[in-house]
């Protein structure tokens, strides 16, 4: 499965795509995304109205153009947060170098480190986000359907120093500078 969000290398505004080698399971997703109709228009199965528009295709082939050429910008660009961030203690996700990065996933030496990181950037007006904080077995709509069988402390302190930083096709290297910068006020 593979997201078409605005954020993603391959945005073409929202909605996915699924790719499977099972042909029976091809032919139900398509039948799924045309409302359940099968090859008689009898509706076989509960569907939905999942189907591409063609302003989105046309956006589609533009992106797959580019897609190369936007994983490897934003490859160079997470080499250029790493060089910034790494000396002041911030860790990257093990084999982001592989990811195709809709965001950059850091983790700040610290809770309060992170707190006061994330509130400069969005007083300042940066994309910054808290995805996974908290987490999701802290959600009282999780907590009433399930229980964790241990303690989840180490992901409960994750949580807490997890920022997603943007990047993305338009982001400058000053653009990833000026954020990078944003650290130092901490120090004050």
């Amino acid at each position: 499965m593979f997201s078409l969000h605005a954020t993603k290398p391959f945005a073409i505004g929202e909605g996915g795509i699924i790719v499977t080698r099972s042909k029976s399971l091809a032919e139900k997703l398509r039948r799924l995304s045309n409302f359940g109709f099968n090859e008689n228009k009898e509706a076989a199965d509960i569907g939905f109205n999942g189907k591409m528009q063609e302003l989105n295709a046309a956006i589609g082939i533009r992106q797959l153009k580019r897609l190369d050429q936007n994983i490897k910008s934003r490859q160079e660009k997470l080499l250029i947060y790493k060089k910034l961030l790494t000396p002041l203690k911030y860790e990257f996700q093990i084999n982001d170098e592989n990811s195709s990065l809709a965001f950059v996933s850091v983790l700040g030496p610290g809770e309060e480190n992170t707190n006061l990181f994330h509130s400069e950037l969005i007083k300042i007006g940066i994309g910054v986000r808290r995805y996974y904080n908290p987490p999701l077995h802290t959600h009282d709509s999780i907590k009433r359907k399930s229980k964790a069988a241990v303690a989840l402390s180490v992901t409960e302190d994750m949580c807490k120093r997890i920022l997603s930083l943007p990047i993305h096709d338009g982001i400058s290297v000053d653009d990833i500078f000026y954020i990078c910068t944003m650290t130092t006020l901490q120090n004050k």
